[in-house]
């Protein structure tokens, strides 16, 4: 461990510097013991051994490069070293396990709002894709340990794309980072702490008032809101996303005039008018 944090202390260029990232803080549990690697296949893994071994809630996971970063469905994410923000967060709620899957909702309006503050505009493509320019940015990945009703703890995985000048040809139509918005470097840092600061404020308004206190900003900063949308699923169907309800499920109407609540972790939403340029 002590040979990796050398190693990431001595990089070069944008290098993840842990104490910036500290002086950036503004919270009391968030980001108060960083783990920096050098390599490692995946952030949540490592950081589940951390938890599995009682890591303090709140503990941060960050490191340089991901070998087999992951995504949802089991998707790859490129990691690639210095390009990106690749972390996770230990989180320990106080929620049954049919309410941990808000956390991801809760993840994204704290990325998204954190990069408005950094001057981009971005948006939530529902459930929790982050949108500039009508690609994605950002990629979250939540995974729970539980055990019957009781949450034991959940990791939170975020890689944004922060420093990347290109991507795989399967890749470049769909795939943004804040460097090609910009044209300029951004220190990674800084992308670290903003989100921090931000997903600790809202994860304590999640416990205290569920996801009912953030819905008006999530809808706010959505933009899957009032467009017509494809939903991807076992019979899928065309319809108008309507809104968001309490729980943080998409209300969707369907051409037929019936409503539909999607469930984040049944379906895909994919935009169909606006969405397609």
């Amino acid at each position: 461990m002590e040979n990796q944090v050398v190693e990431i202390l001595q990089g070069t260029k944008d290098y993840l510097l842990v104490e910036e990232i500290e002086l950036g803080l503004k919270t009391e549990y968030f980001g108060r013991k960083i783990v920096p690697l050098k390599s490692v296949d995946s952030t949540n893994n490592y950081l589940r051994s951390l938890a599995v071994s009682d890591a303090p809630y709140g503990t941060v996971v960050i490191a340089k490069e991901q070998t087999q970063g992951k995504g949802r469905r089991g998707k790859n994410w490129l990691s690639a070293e210095n390009e990106g923000l690749w972390m996770s967060v230990l989180l320990m709620p106080k929620v049954e396990p049919k309410d941990a899957s808000k956390i991801t909702l809760i993840t994204g309006l704290s990325v998204c709002q954190a990069l408005k503050e950094l001057g981009f505009d971005a948006s939530i493509k529902w459930p929790n894709d982050i949108i500039i320019d009508n690609k994605k940015v950002c990629g979250i990945l939540t995974e729970m340990n539980a055990k019957v009703e009781k949450v034991e703890f959940v990791i939170v995985g975020i890689g944004v794309n922060v420093n990347n000048e290109s991507f795989p040809a399967e890749l470049k139509d769909i795939a943004i980072s804040l460097k090609m918005v910009n044209k300029t470097e951004e220190k990674r840092s800084t992308v670290a702490y903003k989100i921090l600061n931000n997903f600790e404020k809202n994860y304590l308004m999640f416990e205290e008032k569920g996801f009912l206190g953030l819905k008006q900003n999530y809808e706010e900063n959505c933009i899957t809101l009032n467009k017509e949308v494809e939903v991807i699923s076992k019979n899928s169907f065309y319809g108008q996303a309507m809104g968001i309800d309490e729980d943080g499920e998409l209300i969707v109407k369907k051409f037929d005039g019936t409503i539909e609540t999607v469930f984040s972790n049944e379906v895909s939403v994919r935009g169909v008018l606006e969405w397609k340029k």
